[in-house]
């Protein structure tokens, strides 16, 4: 390229040397599988009404339900100077699953696949998934919306009014039950009190 310069006196566009950065690797990251909740289609009643309150499902998953997948560390990608030097690239870092993950379990099948290790409802962490047989929220209400769910539910809260609950498990309420209806498969307790209306519903084993 120089001697062609040196004969040509004056060139254009004419690469002499040529050299590329160096791409460090992708670092590893968790993707997971599930959601926690989900949004049911409404459907109109035979009045042309809706149920506000059924704005929201907890989600549940069958046991090898896939739930978090690792999408392993990439090798970084070697560049070179102008004068042929080889530059370093950084390899990826990767990551591991949470090992306190109750619930869940490495599939047998991919070191990288998270699955359920029992039926349940998924909580979802930044390095993992746990499942729990106990739905656990702070308050029924309007933005949480009914809830039916294959298990025992654990409110810290209120079951506000006009609310429902439809469980095969335990309900334990922690708060106040103020008109609402609450059905289980087995025992409903409800720590702080109860507040009656022609709208209350109960239907348990044990209440």
């Amino acid at each position: 390229a120089l001697q062609e310069v040196v004969e040509k006196q004056a060139v254009d566009g004419l690469i002499i040397a040529e050299g590329y950065l160096a791409r460090n690797g992708e670092h590893g990251y968790f993707s997971p599988l599930v959601e926690e909740l989900y949004y049911p289609e409404q459907e109109e009643s035979k009045a042309g009404k809706i149920d506000i309150n059924a704005v929201v499902q907890f989600t549940q998953v069958e046991v090898d339900t896939p739930l978090m997948q690792y999408i392993p560390a990439t090798a970084g990608t070697e560049g070179v100077t102008v004068c042929g030097q080889k530059i370093k690239a950084l390899h990826g870092e990767n990551k591991v699953f949470n090992r306190d993950l109750p619930g869940s379990k490495i599939s047998e099948s991919d070191e990288y696949l998270l699955v359920a290790a029992r039926p349940g409802h998924p909580v979802i962490l930044l390095d993992g998934v746990k499942v729990e047989d106990v739905l656990t929220v702070e308050e029924v209400n309007s933005t949480v919306g009914h809830i039916e769910f294959d298990g025992s539910v654990l409110v810290k809260g209120d079951v506000c009014a006009g609310m429902r609950m439809d469980v095969t498990g335990d309900i334990l309420v922690r708060g106040v039950v103020n008109g609402a209806c609450l059905r289980a498969g087995n025992n409903i307790v409800v720590s702080a009190g109860i507040v009656g209306s022609e709208a209350i519903d109960f239907t348990a084993e044990t209440v």
